[in-house]
C-alpha cells in the first residue's frame, strides 16, 4: 500500500501524473488504511457506531468489494444488526467466496433483532437466498436446491422462489 504512495510520488516528480492524480491515488490509499484500522477497532470493541460509519464509508468510496473479506467476518457476528445491508453488499459483488459466508449466517440462531419481529427473520432469509441466486454459480444453486428441501417453510419459500426466478419466472422477485 505504502509502496503505491512512492510509486505515484515518482510518477509525480517525473510529470507522469498530475498533482491532482497524485493526490487522489493518496487520499485512495490513506481512506483504505483508515477504514482498514477501524473495521480492526470494530471487531475489537464490538462498535455499532464505528460500524455504521464504515458502512457509509465504504460504499461512499465503493469499496465493497475490497472489503469483502471484513463483511464475510461481520456477517457472522451476531452483535449487530446490519447483516441485511451486508447481504446486500455480497448480493452486489456476486462474488463465490460469500457462498459459504452466507450458508453459516442462515443458520446462525442468536441474532437476537431478527428473531424480536415476525418480519426482520424472513426478510433476512429472503435476502440470503436473493443474493445466493444472483452469485449463481454451480455451488449457490446446489445450496438452493438444498434449501428448497428445508423443513423451514421460510427458508424453503425463498429458496424456491430464487431458482423459479432463476428459472424464468421474473416475477418471483416481486413476490411477497
Amino acid at each position: 500500500m505504502h509502496d503505491l504512495i512512492l510509486k505515484k510520488h515518482l510518477q509525480f516528480i517525473r510529470q507522469a501524473i498530475s498533482f491532482e492524480d497524485f493526490m487522489d491515488s493518496a487520499n485512495q490509499v490513506f481512506a483504505e488504511l483508515y477504514i482498514r484500522t477501524e473495521f480492526d477497532r470494530v471487531f475489537a470493541f464490538k462498535d455499532q457506531e464505528v460500524l455504521d460509519v464504515l458502512f457509509d464509508l465504504v460504499t461512499w468510496c465503493r469499496m465493497e468489494e475490497l472489503f469483502l473479506p471484513s463483511f464475510h467476518q461481520m456477517i457472522l457476528e451476531t452483535w449487530h444488526c446490519r447483516h441485511e445491508q451486508i447481504l446486500d453488499i455480497m448480493k452486489h459483488t456476486k462474488h463465490p467466496s460469500s457462498i459459504s459466508y452466507i450458508a453459516e449466517a442462515i443458520v446462525l440462531q442468536d441474532i437476537d433483532y431478527l428473531t424480536k419481529h415476525d418480519t426482520d427473520y424472513p426478510a433476512f432469509i429472503r435476502k440470503c437466498m436473493w443474493a445466493l441466486a444472483d452469485i449463481h454459480t454451480d455451488e449457490s444453486i446446489s445450496l438452493l436446491n438444498e434449501y428448497r428441501k428445508s423443513e423451514n417453510a421460510i427458508i424453503f419459500q425463498f429458496a424456491d422462489e430464487q431458482l423459479r426466478w432463476l428459472d424464468g419466472e421474473k416475477e418471483m422477485r416481486l413476490m411477497g
